[in-house]
Formats: structure tokens, sequence, C-alpha cells
């Protein structure tokens, strides 16, 4: 993407190139406009780079973002002293120069500041790669430098305004002769060119930094190879490459805060030591099955299965090894699950939970058979204590088949009603908890014989 944009900027700046010189109208309101968009972007760009810097604890971040507070304030201080914008001849204009000293100053001191993290950044990773602790402390001092910098700006250019020409009736011909402007470019083509060796194989961040200095690049050349004057097309596409500059890396930290917000939505909703989901997506996946099934009428299904003898377990062989017995049933009882749509989570503990979408009771006892034996399958040696060989898996199903006025939390009960008759049963073995469609209440029926083994009395709701 970002090869792409600095290939579409390329062909913006050659097609404009031949044209650069070509006058426009002068535009009293762009100057202004500019003004409000680029300092916001910078600003915020800033901000942005040092809750990063703070949140990943990289403080060379921090010259990154000063870097955008030195842009972003004398692009503010510049607009302020351009003629026309405020005031006729501009506030604080010297001879007509103090402006143009500004934007001079802007463009040196922007791909400077870059430079400057390109070198701090490689002698962080260097001190990290020797396992050295060089950590400067005057990188938090950073940005309070910057906005020195840019507010010593103004009078510097004042002052120099009253003593060097780099403008005359918007030509910038002067500027050239006296080595100025060549100066800038120079700056410029030396920043992208040590952008491109530190930067072509970088973080996602300093790859779009480079788009930025390959644009800010562009503007210079538009500026003063192209215009050579005020209010021409090369001049007004230069204003658009320093917009494209400040928005660049604004819109790909915005993209990364967009992907951490999302994974850390999706990290919310995982167990930390099966990796399939929690208790609370679990919870939230079954609510919704509930709402689908009532409004299309059709059923669903809620499996609950739980370890035999898990303390047992743990007690013979450790947690570590109680831990990897989770992994891998997790893992196998994701396997016996035919459809992406079907939601497997860890309820707590050693118990699981899976819920079932547009399933039946019966199907629902397949899919439960399907994980008891494939957690058998696993042959996990079981502690002497437990009086089993092998792990194995105690499971109940119930399910919701309208027209009921059962709620999420009565199929869930009901599953877990049907579990804990697995267990009474002698474990290892599937049961299912059906609703009789009569006064006598629900009972319990075994999906080994299909008759029941437990008549259950259910309290009024």
């Amino acid at each position: 993407m970002a090869a792409i944009a600095i290939a579409i900027i390329a062909a913006l700046i050659a097609i404009t190139f031949p044209f650069a010189a070509r006058p426009l109208p002068h535009v009293a309101a762009f100057l202004p406009m500019f003004a409000v968009y680029a300092v916001g972007a910078d600003a915020l760009s800033a901000y942005l780079l040092l809750t990063h810097a703070r949140v990943v604890r990289y403080p060379p971040l921090a010259m990154l973002a000063a870097a955008f507070v030195f842009g972003g304030s004398v692009a503010g201080l510049q607009v302020m002293t351009f003629p026309t914008a405020f005031t006729p001849s501009g506030l604080f204009d010297v001879n007509g120069q103090t402006s143009v000293w500004m934007w001079t100053f802007w463009h040196l001191g922007f791909p400077l500041w870059i430079l400057a993290y390109a070198i701090v950044d490689a002698r962080w990773q260097r001190s990290d790669r020797l396992g050295l602790a060089v950590r400067p402390a005057w990188l938090r001092a950073v940005v309070p430098l910057a906005l020195g910098a840019a507010a010593v700006a103004l009078p510097v250019s004042i002052a120099l305004a009253g003593r060097l020409t780099l403008i005359v009736h918007g030509d910038f011909s002067p500027g050239f002769r006296n080595g100025v402007f060549p100066f800038v470019l120079i700056v410029n083509a030396v920043a992208l060119a040590a952008g491109v060796v530190r930067f072509r194989n970088g973080t996602v961040i300093q790859v779009w930094v480079l788009v930025a200095l390959f644009t800010i690049s562009g503007d210079v050349a538009l500026n003063l190879l192209g215009g050579h004057a005020r209010f021409t097309l090369g001049w007004y596409v230069a204003r658009l490459c320093t917009l494209i500059s400040t928005s660049t890396l604004l819109a790909v930290l915005i993209a990364e805060i967009h992907t951490m917000y999302a994974h850390a939505a999706e990290l919310a909703g995982i167990d930390g030591l099966t990796g399939i989901a929690n208790r609370r997506m679990y919870e939230e996946r079954l609510e919704a099955a509930h709402r689908t099934a009532a409004r299309s009428r059709r059923p669903y299904a809620v499996i609950m299965f739980d370890v035999d003898w898990f303390k047992a377990y743990n007690d013979a062989f450790g947690h570590l090894a109680g831990d990897d017995g989770l992994r891998a049933i997790a893992g196998a009882a994701r396997a016996s699950l035919g459809r992406s749509s079907d939601a497997l989570a860890r309820y707590g503990g050693e118990e699981f939970a899976v819920v079932l979408g547009d399933t039946t009771a019966a199907g629902a006892t397949i899919v439960g058979e399907r994980i008891r034996a494939a957690v058998a399958d696993l042959r996990l040696a079981h502690g002497p204590a437990s009086g089993t060989a092998f792990l194995s898996v105690s499971v109940g199903c119930a399910a919701y088949e309208p027209p009921s006025d059962e709620t999420a939390f009565d199929v869930r009960t009901r599953a877990d009603r049907a579990l804990y008759a697995a267990k009474d049963a002698g474990r290892n073995r599937v049961e299912v908890d059906l609703v009789a469609r009569s006064l006598e209440g629900p009972s319990t029926y075994s999906s080994a014989t299909g008759v029941p083994i437990a008549e259950v009395t259910c309290d009024p709701l």
C-alpha cells in the first residue's frame, strides 16, 4: 500500500511538473483552511505517536512525534505570517520575507527531525541487540524541545528577513542565487535517501514515515523547481502534497488503533489457556442463538461436558500437565464439531460448553458422542487415584425446540443437569435432557438406551 501511495504521488508530481509555473487564481481562504488541517493532523499524529511510545515502551517514537510537533507548529506560524492570510502583508512581516523564511525552516526542520529519529532508532535497536542499557533520558524532553524550536523559528525568521532576500514579487529566484533554496533541496534529498535505507524494511509506521518524507520532498521540488512562484499550479499542488504528507501517517496510526481494538476485543472473548472462547463469549453466543431460534422457530442445542476425575489427574501429574491435558481436550472437541458456526468454549475449570445452531436433541447427542470418543482417543493416561486408565469426559445435552417459552438460561440448566446425570450414571458417557410435552415436566434420558434414568421436578418459573 505504501508503494502504491508513493507511485500515485510520484505520478501526480510528474504530471504537474511541466505545467507547474502556470498561474492560478489567488484564493485568499485557501491558506487558513490549509493551516487548520495541517496543524490539526500533525498535532493528532504527534499525540498518537506519543501514546504508542508509552504503550509499547519504545521512547524513540517520541523523536518521531517531535517531528510532527515541530512541523505542525511551524506550519501554523508560517500561515500567520503569509501575506493576505490574516493581514494584507502578513503578521510579523519584514520586507515580505518572513513567511518564506518560516517555510524554509519548516521544510528544513521536519526532514532533520526525521533524520534524528532514524539515528536514535538505529542506536536503540543496536543497543538492544548488544544487550546494552543505553536509555538516554533526554528523549523525554524532545517534544518540548520541538515546541521550543518552532517558537524560536519565528524571531529568527524575522531577523533573517531583514538581511537576506528569498522572494521578490512572488518569485523564488533570489533564494536560489543566495544558496538557501538549494540547501533546502539537498537536505530533503539526503533525508529521503536516508529514509529509504533505514525505513524501507522497517515497521508499518516507519514505512509510512517514508511516504511522508517522499511527499514533503515532492512539495519542495514543486515549489522550488517547478512553479518558482506563489499561486501557480505547482504551488497549489505542493500544498496538496503537504496535506498528503500530514495525513498518511495519521491514517495509518488510526488504522493501527482500529486493529489493536479489534484484537483486544477478540482476546477479551478468548480463553488464555486453551485458545477457544471463554465463558463471556459463550454467554453471548448462547443468547444470540436463543434469539435467532425464537425468531426463526428453529431449534438449537447446548452441550456441557466435564473432565472426569480431573483433580486426581492434577494431583498425580501436576498442574502443568493438567493444563496440557485441557488444551488437548479442547483441540479434540474443536475437531469434533462439523460446522464453523458451532461455538466451543471453556466454561470454567475443566468444564466446557458448546452451542449448536439449528440442531435438535438427537443431533446434539451425536455431536456429544463424537466429543466423548475424540477425548477417549487421546488416551491421556489418568492418575492411579481416579480408578480409570485414561482421561475421559462426561457429556450432557439439551435442545431448545419451539414452540417453547424457555429462556437460554433454562436450556443451559437442562444441559448442566444432563451432565450431572452422566456423572451419576458412571461417567464417560453422554446424557440428554428432553422436555416432555406433558404436565409431568421434563425428564432426563440416556443417549445410549433412550429410556428415562431420572425423573426431575422443575420449580415453577
